[in-house]
C-alpha cells in the first residue's frame, strides 16, 4: 500500500530533487537526475517531438499519469511554445505538502511560484496557470478516467527500480 508518509526526498546527480520509496527500492527518477530525465523523456522526445512534427498546431493537449512531484507540468508549463498546452493530469494517491513545498525544482529553474501555483491549482478544475498553458489536475486513476476531446502526447507513469 502506498504511504506518502514513508517517502525520502534524496539529491540526484543533477542536483534535483527526486522521491524515493524505502523498503521497494522504487525512486519516482532516475538518480542521475531528475530534471535531465524529465527533460530528455517529456520535454524534448514528448511535447517538442510532438510540436516539430505538428507545426502549426494551436493547441497541444497532454495527458499525463500520475502528477506527483509536479516536475513534468512545471517543465511543460515553462516550454515556450507558440502552441496553447492543455495539460491533464490524473492522480488518485497525492503527495502531500508537506513534500512537495519541499522539493527544489521551482528554485533550481528560478520557478518558484510558478511550481506553487501548480501544486496549489484546484483538482477537478482546469485552471490557467500562465498564459497559454491551463493546468486540469484530476482526482482519478488511469483505469477509471474517460478522456473527453483530443490528447496529442502522453506522459506515462515510469517506475524506476534499483536506482537505474
Amino acid at each position: 500500500m502506498f504511504d506518502p508518509q514513508n517517502l525520502q526526498i534524496v539529491v540526484t546527480a543533477d542536483g534535483s530533487h527526486s522521491l524515493r520509496l524505502p523498503g521497494m527500492d522504487e525512486t519516482y527518477h532516475s538518480t542521475h537526475g531528475a530534471l535531465t530525465e524529465s527533460r530528455h523523456v517529456f520535454i524534448n522526445n514528448g511535447l517538442q517531438a510532438w510540436l516539430a512534427i505538428n507545426k502549426e498546431a494551436s493547441q497541444v493537449h497532454i495527458l499525463e499519469y500520475g502528477f506527483g512531484t509536479g516536475l513534468n507540468a512545471l517543465l511543460t508549463c515553462l516550454t515556450n511554445t507558440p502552441a496553447t498546452i492543455v495539460y491533464h493530469s490524473l492522480d488518485k494517491h497525492r503527495l502531500p505538502a508537506a513534500i512537495t513545498t519541499r522539493l527544489n525544482y521551482g528554485t533550481l529553474l528560478q520557478a518558484a511560484e510558478i511550481f506553487e501555483r501548480l501544486h496549489a491549482a484546484p483538482w477537478n478544475k482546469a485552471i490557467e496557470i500562465r498564459p497559454g498553458f491551463i493546468l486540469h489536475k484530476i482526482d482519478s486513476d488511469f483505469a477509471g478516467y474517460r478522456h473527453a476531446g483530443p490528447c496529442q502526447v502522453i506522459y506515462p507513469r515510469i517506475v524506476i527500480r534499483k536506482n537505474l
